[in-house]
């Protein structure tokens, strides 16, 4: 790998306004982790034993799906739902895989 993957932790920013309290939060996704499960996704055509990245699921992503119902760590889902939640929402930098799940 040519990057070091950094995740900054998810930031949280504060403002009141009219009584109102505005949260704010982000993550700093460099671009290490892109390259990453790029480098990942060209090399899962090779045989890869018992353990399989599929992907690679930014916090912010995870509390964002938390928010919309979709539990990423419940018991019940699959490394296929997320991966196809991941391309259905555009995320497919984020896809570690050309394996079907």
């Amino acid at each position: 790998m040519s990057k070091e993957i950094r995740l900054n932790g998810v930031d949280w920013q504060f403002k009141t306004d009219v009584g109102d309290l505005l949260v704010k939060k982000s993550q700093v996704i460099n671009d290490g982790l892109i390259e990453f499960c790029k480098e990942a996704r060209l090399d899962s055509n090779r045989h890869a034993g018992d353990m399989h990245l599929a992907c690679s699921v930014p916090t912010i992503v995870v509390e964002k799906w938390l928010r919309e119902g979709f539990d990423i760590y419940a018991p019940d889902v699959t490394a296929a739902q997320i991966v196809a939640r991941l391309k259905r929402e555009n995320l497919d930098a984020f896809v570690a895989t050309n394996k079907r799940l």
